[in-house]
């Protein structure tokens, strides 16, 4: 069964990183930025749940979770074993939208400090 909802991993990354302004990498960070990827993997992680993270037959589950708790994310639900396989797809996924190459250095360190 799952073990440690998403939201408790993303926001333990988001209190132990809001002192910090300036990312491993060196790459300037506002603190408006970490918020919005914080807000923006949750957001990902609960559209791409069903259609793109479990496997099928945690889609059964899955069903029966929507079923049982209507109007909860599914990150408050799902753990950190299905938030690292949305890492994992991340790549592909942003190579379909429009991304300026000013922002992909800052969204792979955003991503790299959160992994780490």
């Amino acid at each position: 069964m799952i073990k440690s909802e998403s939201t408790r991993e993303i926001n333990n990354y988001t209190s132990s990183e809001s002192e910090n302004t300036q990312l491993s990498t060196n790459v300037p960070i506002d603190p408006g930025v970490r918020r919005e990827f914080v807000y923006g993997i949750q957001y990902l992680f609960n559209h791409t749940i069903g259609s793109h993270l479990l496997y099928k037959f945690e889609r059964l589950q899955y069903a029966k979770l929507l079923k049982q708790h209507t109007g909860k994310r599914m990150s408050d639900i799902y753990g950190s074993i299905h938030l690292l396989r949305l890492f994992v797809k991340l790549r592909d996924m942003v190579s379909f939208v429009r991304v300026d190459d000013d922002s992909l250095p800052m969204l792979e360190a955003l991503v790299a400090e959160f992994l780490h």
